[in-house]
């Protein structure tokens, strides 16, 4: 069985790439899940585990324009994360290099294709966003799969590093989050890594949207929302 027998990591080198593509041809899941370890909580998707055994460039060529073939919607699992691990990506840029798994990276996920990429590197390795922007800059008004703005998925993910930057449009400033509701000066007082620094600045910004804001009163439904009440608590708590 090409999953139980791992065939497709064992493939994945390039004198035996005829065999690979017949293999995932056959059973494109196997990409999905390697089974080098009965274990479930040691098992991953093959380009995890081809970069975690084997760390060459070539296999990691391979494997990555499989995946992305065969699960676009997923960017071939490039930036998922299983317990305890780095994401494929972040082991590549350590491991392979930044300028070579970039290479990789942009000759099967092209700019303007419109992937919204930047959500996923914000989301598992903001470390390595100006890498990614520098090639995928068409990429930054692009949409997640919620509706969500590149600066929404920013602000929502906690990441300090994005609240002072200057590349934030106005119009995008006056703009809620679809999933939680919420205008983003408000994301960057949310959840445990809230920043009033940020709140402050994103607000000197753009003021009105506080006045326009202030008459909503209905809480927002959802189990990762707040209502504005609770959010005003969290900025009184931290302060």
């Amino acid at each position: 069985d090409i999953q139980s027998m791992n065939l497709l990591a064992h493939s994945s080198v390039p004198v035996a790439q005829r065999r690979f593509q017949y293999l995932v041809e056959w059973n494109p899941k196997a990409l999905k899940m390697t089974m080098r370890s009965s274990k479930p909580d040691t098992r991953h998707n093959l380009i995890h585990d081809v970069i975690e055994h084997q760390s060459t460039l070539d296999s990691c060529d391979i494997v990555l324009k499989a995946g992305v073939k065969y699960f676009p919607m997923e960017l071939g699992f490039l930036f998922h994360q299983f317990k305890d691990h780095k994401t494929p990506c972040e082991m590549a840029m350590k491991k392979i290099g930044i300028h070579e798994t970039m290479a990789i990276i942009k000759k099967y996920i092209p700019s303007g294709n419109g992937h919204p990429i930047l959500h996923s590197v914000v989301k598992s390795c903001p470390q390595f966003f100006d890498d990614f922007v520098t090639y995928y800059g068409k990429e930054m008004s692009i949409r997640d799969r919620d509706r969500r703005l590149l600066i929404h998925t920013k602000l929502a993910f906690g990441r300090e590093m994005f609240f002072h930057e200057r590349a934030i449009l106005d119009s995008e400033l006056a703009e809620k989050d679809p999933v939680t509701g919420l205008l983003p000066f408000m994301l960057t007082a949310m959840g445990e890594k809230c920043n009033l620094i940020g709140t402050y600045e994103l607000l000197r910004r753009k003021p009105n949207v506080w006045y326009s804001s202030r008459g909503q009163s209905k809480a927002i439904h959802s189990t990762t929302t707040i209502s504005k009440e609770s959010w005003l608590q969290g900025i009184y708590r931290s302060g």
